[in-house]
């Protein structure tokens, strides 16, 4: 069964610069991710709307750390919003952070509240949510600047494949799924030229997993739509988004 039809938007034919300006209005943040994972590139990505700004920092063409302006997005700030540390933790790492100017990470194990290895996949976690609300945002300027990658504690293991899987995953966006996947009589394949050591590094949820099984070169977006056991916007949702990280293509 297939989500209702309505009319597609007409896609941007904004290209993208060779020298990676712009803004997200005119080029999906699938597409600017891609860019600096093909040409490998080392540097700064940051992302304006506003007053809001985030940075990723790039090591060949990867995703190293990332930073926000925004206070809301802040280490302690996520810890708390996610149940890792109380009320009371908070503010006392808040007060030791004005005193000292450390890093509010060290002053948390400081506290003793964490081992250094919980301490790290909440940092990685926070940051990739971080990566992730990118995708929320349907304008922004954006501007990479090489430079030398700095080295940080803790570096994300996640690849550009997943972050874009993940990324629109969480959308509710139903006209830009149809833009992207009409007309649903296309028939759908593996990318061959996906990178296979890059897609040994996709972690795919149960659901993702099934979805990417019904693809087998002859079904359409129609027939995919038909068979999924999930519903018809979380499937076209799914297939959208392995097609705009590369792991699926129209087959010719």
């Amino acid at each position: 069964m297939l989500p209702p039809s309505s009319p597609a938007p007409a896609p941007s034919g904004a290209p993208l610069r060779r020298e990676l300006k712009g803004n997200l209005r005119d080029v999906p943040l699938s597409v600017i991710l891609l860019a600096v994972h093909e040409r490998r590139l080392t540097g700064e990505l940051t992302f304006r709307r506003g007053d809001d700004a985030v940075s990723l920092e790039l090591l060949n063409g990867e995703v190293l750390f990332a930073n926000s302006n925004d206070p809301a997005t802040r280490l302690g700030e996520w810890l708390l919003m996610h149940g890792k540390i109380t009320v009371a933790d908070y503010e006392g790492s808040v007060r030791l952070l004005k005193e000292s100017h450390e890093r509010q990470g060290t002053i948390l194990l400081r506290m003793g509240l964490f081992p250094p290895l919980d301490l790290e996949r909440y940092i990685r976690q926070q940051v990739v949510d971080l990566v992730l609300g990118l995708f929320a945002w349907p304008t922004g300027e954006y501007c990479f600047t090489p430079q030398d990658a700095r080295v940080e504690t803790v570096a994300l293991d996640i690849s550009i494949t997943e972050l874009i899987v993940r990324g629109i995953g969480r959308m509710q966006n139903w006209p830009l799924v149809q833009r992207g996947l009409q007309p649903y009589s296309d028939v759908l394949e593996i990318n061959r030229k996906f990178d296979l050591v890059e897609a040994k590094r996709v972690r795919l949820s149960r659901e993702e997993d099934a979805i990417l099984h019904l693809v087998d070169g002859k079904r359409t977006v129609e027939d995919i739509g038909a068979a999924s056991p999930l519903t018809p916007y979380v499937t076209f949702r799914t297939l959208f988004a392995f097609k705009a990280a590369n792991v699926l293509r129209k087959k010719t």
